[in-house]
């Protein structure tokens, strides 16, 4: 079954089918492998395809190819920029790693307040990793290892991250 799907995606994508879901998913196979040779170089341009029509999976698969350096140079502002797009339509996965490239300052400027924000936008989805990041951030405030930028007050300090911009 898992093969006809994929000979279906192959040929809506050789008919020019456009389909951001199409082609996010005909990049998966290509990004892993997956009854098809490995083509990072593929899977990047069937991404960015989908990415340009809004397709919040492919800003983030972008994002990740990024960080990896996987089928282009490694750019962690690039990164940022592509989990951004995904993250603001609210997609968990890419607001955890908003969260985690502001809290390290990794692709844009060191930002705590806005790590917490982002992480507590992916934790409300109900996302465990960011759910246990904010819990160890908020332990290091409890023993006064307040990050710059994030006042002292433990819950206050999560609503006042959240209503940042």
């Amino acid at each position: 079954m898992g093969y006809f799907r994929f000979s279906r995606s192959l040929k809506l994508k050789e008919k020019g089918d456009t389909d951001p879901e199409t082609l996010n998913r005909l990049g998966n196979r290509y990004l892993y492998g997956d009854e098809i040779k490995q083509d990072f170089q593929k899977a990047f341009a069937l991404y960015f395809k989908a990415a340009n029509q809004g397709n919040a999976q492919s800003q983030y698969n972008l994002g990740w190819m990024y960080v990896k350096g996987l089928g282009v140079e490694q750019d962690h502002s690039e990164a940022f920029r592509w989990y951004k797009k995904a993250a603001d339509q609210g997609l968990a996965e890419a607001q955890l790693n908003i969260g985690g490239m502001y809290y390290c300052g990794e692709g844009v400027r060191q930002n705590y307040a806005k790590a917490l924000k982002w992480l507590c936008k992916s934790a409300a989805q109900g996302n465990a990793s960011a759910q246990e990041y904010i819990g160890m951030i908020c332990e290091g405030m409890r023993k006064r290892k307040i990050p710059p930028g994030i006042k002292p007050g433990g819950m206050n300090s999560v609503r006042d991250a959240l209503s940042l911009d």
